[in-house]
């Protein structure tokens, strides 16, 4: 992701130095969109289990040879679609409503425990050039971060502040936007989330940071 963001900045840098302040939308317009890309939810987790080997070999106290096993995530990553639409109140100004959700549910540590994510936010946009633009987002956002595993699940959400930023360039009636969104980082109650996970040492060392990295067509009418 780190290296996608240095891609985006880069575009971001060389296209503002090229743009006007006019903005690239038509006022009164309605726009919808959909986006195919990357959900990355960094996390710092940990697993700690104690796994029981042939129950033959058996010591004298009547307990299985045993042995502890760690596992460790430092994120959770899976391919994502995402859902906009919006309205140009003026060129270069606009609100926007949007959702996203992970694909396929991601497995970690040790495959013990899937994740699935899901945010949604409203924006105000700040977009500026013609053919080619660039877009600034703010607003607030809703993240959501489901877990689960054989034996429990549980579900952490956060409403805070949101924002993004897009370049563009318009094809036909539309334009392919390529967009990095950061949503709310997902507040964790950590004292809860291992009570809950209580069949495995399963702890969650912070809050989680949660963004995506997309490519977008967007259609106004």
């Amino acid at each position: 992701m780190k290296n996608f963001l240095a891609l985006l900045s880069g575009l971001l840098l060389s296209a503002a130095a090229s743009f006007s302040f006019a903005g690239p939308a038509e006022p009164n317009t309605y726009y919808v969109g959909g986006a195919l890309g990357k959900v990355t939810l960094d996390i710092d987790a940990s697993l700690y289990i104690l796994v029981n080997t042939d129950p033959s070999n058996l010591n004298t106290s009547n307990d299985y040879d045993d042995k502890y096993v760690t596992y460790t995530a430092r994120d959770s990553e899976a391919f994502m679609l995402a859902g906009l639409g919006g309205y140009n109140i003026s060129d270069s100004l606009a609100v926007e409503a949007q959702v996203t959700w992970n694909m396929l549910s991601d497995e970690m540590l040790g495959r013990e425990m899937t994740v699935d994510m899901q945010a949604m936010g409203i924006y105000g946009v700040w977009q500026a050039g013609g053919e080619a633009y660039l877009k600034i987002r703010l607003g607030l956002g809703r993240s959501t971060a489901d877990f689960e595993t054989t034996y429990a699940t549980a579900s952490e959400s956060s409403v805070y502040a949101s924002w993004g930023l897009s370049v563009g360039h318009k094809v036909g009636p539309g334009a392919v936007e390529f967009m990095y969104m950061r949503y709310p980082d997902v507040e964790i109650d950590r004292a809860q989330f291992k009570e809950t996970f209580n069949s495995g040492d399963y702890t969650i060392s912070r809050d989680l940071t949660f963004e995506t990295l997309t490519l977008a067509y967007i259609y106004t009418f």
